[in-house]
């Protein structure tokens, strides 16, 4: 990801302290990352329910997302030398600091402190969380043994997390909507397909269905997508048409 100003100079990945004895600082990096990695994880869990092949799984909890960045610091270019852990390093560890005092929690009732949150921004992207690490590896020393270039990792974890919308327009399906239902014992796919205004096929299709006539043994979970394609499903056959059946896929 990179970020420009108008201007056409690269905007610069920036630190910016929001509490704690720094609160209204910044830091910019020297070097934008030529990367920077973003997770974030949902947490299943299998449900043991003995007799069944197929274990379904239950929701746990979401967990805030995390990003990862590998940033360059250099004094090389300076005329005189300059220790890089005194110029970039030293100030960065400092938004480790415990020094913030919490608006909420157990940790108020016991004067305690802990790190700032800090809104981390580049070009159009922000997070706002706290630092989880950093990693620091010197590459480069002069001859008196200064440290003049590190690679820093900084891993940083969301404070509050984020609720995501699915943007009119945006990519992803077109305002499908998209359901799990719950199959009784004795229903077929068509069934199904007869009551959620669907297709058979559409149905044995989305759940690696062969038969659309094999009844379900009850509490399978049947991905339904209503009118997807066509609307309901096709007319039965009349009664005149019933001699012909067997030259054409029955649905």
């Amino acid at each position: 990801m990179s970020g420009t100003t108008s201007g056409g100079n690269p905007a610069k990945a920036t630190f910016y302290i929001i509490e704690g004895t720094n609160a209204g600082k910044t830091f910019t990096v020297q070097y934008n990352p030529k990367e920077f990695k973003e997770d974030k994880k949902v947490s299943w869990k299998e449900v043991d329910e003995q007799g069944k092949d197929k274990s379904p799984l239950e929701f746990q909890k979401g967990s805030p997302r995390s990003v990862t960045m590998d940033l360059i610091f250099d004094t090389t270019n300076l005329e005189q030398e300059t220790s890089v852990y005194d110029k970039w390093i030293e100030p960065l560890m400092a938004t480790t600091n415990a020094d913030a005092t919490p608006g909420s929690g157990e940790s108020t009732k016991q004067s305690k402190k802990r790190p700032t949150t800090i809104r981390f921004q580049w070009g159009g992207y922000q997070l706002t969380g706290v630092i989880e690490s950093i990693s620091t590896s010197y590459t480069l020393f002069s001859a008196s043994g200064v440290p003049l270039r590190a690679k820093v990792q900084v891993k940083m974890k969301e404070w509050d997390p984020t609720t995501f919308g699915f943007r009119t327009g945006a990519a992803g399906w077109a305002g499908t909507d998209i359901r799990l239902v719950q199959a009784v014992a004795g229903q077929t796919p068509t069934d199904l397909a007869n009551q959620n205004g669907t297709t058979a096929q559409q149905i044995c299709e989305d759940n690696d269905i062969e038969d659309p006539m094999q009844p379900f043994s009850g509490g399978e979970e049947v991905m339904i997508r209503p009118g997807y394609p066509g609307g309901a499903s096709p007319q039965a056959p009349s009664p005149e048409n019933l001699d012909v059946l067997d030259e054409f896929d029955i649905i």
